[in-house]
């Protein structure tokens, strides 16, 4: 008995002592470079239309601003949760994969983090420029779809009167797109992009710049080709 009691001991004393040894190492990445699945929209990179941020209009619902937060389950960094802004919410890139891919120590994913938040800092700058006018947008587009429903609501209600008002939607909301998309400036999203990738360089090793800068080559884009 003593024999299975001093067994127990001493395997229970080597896991502590792994367990410890562990935590001691660099971050790699096998162990995601200590970015979890659900953090990795953090590091989203938004381009011109994924700051296009609004749910569509509806036959159920009106059109609606979304926060302007650049990144998190509210913002524009996102997916959208309803209509088609789920879609359209896809073109920009997500830095999650590579540097996931990339041999970091603990202190170099904090400074990521720390770029990160000011990425987003700056993109939310960009975006407030232009926040009342994009509200008058929506004003108007509220209006238009009640018209568009108030015209259904009238008809006969036949399957085609319903496609007729689904059209008309469709195309309202593709109108407020491109008027949002007109407000924005790209050449300052442009140098908060180029901001953090001069950030993120700063902290690589040469190892890791061969790497980043490989990724950076195919990446496409206004942003991109000329990173001074």
């Amino acid at each position: 008995m003593k024999k299975v009691l001093s067994s127990i001991m001493m395997a229970a004393l080597v896991m502590v002592f792994i367990s410890c040894s562990q935590s001691e190492q660099p971050i790699v990445s096998n162990d995601s470079n200590g970015m979890s699945q659900e953090e990795s929209m953090d590091y989203f990179v938004p381009n011109l239309d994924d700051l296009v941020s609004f749910s569509d209009a509806t036959m159920d619902l009106d059109a609606e601003l979304m926060p302007d937060g650049a990144a998190g389950p509210k913002g524009p960094m996102h997916k959208g949760d309803r209509g088609d802004m789920k879609n359209r919410h896809k073109k920009g890139f997500s830095l999650y994969k590579i540097l996931r891919s990339m041999d970091f120590t603990e202190e170099q994913h904090k400074q990521i983090r720390e770029f990160m938040k000011e990425f987003r800092k700056c993109m939310r700058e960009v975006m407030a420029g232009s926040r009342d006018d994009r509200k008058e947008i929506i004003q108007q587009a509220r209006e238009e779809r009640r018209a568009i429903i108030e015209r259904y609501r009238n008809s006969d209600r036949t399957p085609e009167d319903r496609e007729a008002a689904r059209t008309a939607l469709r195309e309202l909301n593709k109108k407020i797109h491109e008027q949002m998309r007109g407000l924005m400036d790209q050449d300052a999203m442009c140098r908060c992009i180029k901001q953090l990738i001069k950030n993120i360089e700063s902290i690589l090793t040469p190892k890791q710049l061969v790497v980043w800068e490989r990724y950076l080559s195919t990446l496409e884009g206004p942003c991109f080709g000329d990173n001074d």
